[in-house]
């Protein structure tokens, strides 16, 4: 369950350090740790030279919903494609604001 949405992980995502390669999107994996610095093994060239690795915005979740709303807008968009870290199911998108702090197994 993701926090008190009643949200559940529909993907979980992310991307290794390839020198010279940019941009999204990340690919599924089967499971990860997350760690105060986000998902282990995961990394986004952005955050790192821009954000100087600000800890801030570790971890981005995205709900399948609104990945479902912009194909239906004409958007050929897939989960990850974002660049999200986690993919939820069943989180209300108007609610997620900045700096909120969801539960996910034993992390928060």
């Amino acid at each position: 369950m993701i926090g008190k949405t009643g949200g559940k992980v529909y993907q979980i995502n992310q991307k290794g350090e390839i020198p010279g390669e940019r941009g999204l999107s990340k690919y599924e994996v089967d499971k990860a740790e997350i760690t105060f610095l986000g998902l282990k093994g995961d990394f986004n060239v952005y955050r790192h030279e821009k954000q100087k690795d600000a800890l801030d915005q570790v971890i981005l979740i995205w709900p399948v919903e609104m990945i479902k709303r912009l194909n239906k807008a004409g958007w050929p968009i897939k989960p990850a494609d974002f660049g999200e870290n986690i993919t939820g199911v069943g989180i209300n998108y108007d609610s997620i604001e900045p700096g909120q702090r969801y539960a996910i197994g034993d992390a928060i």
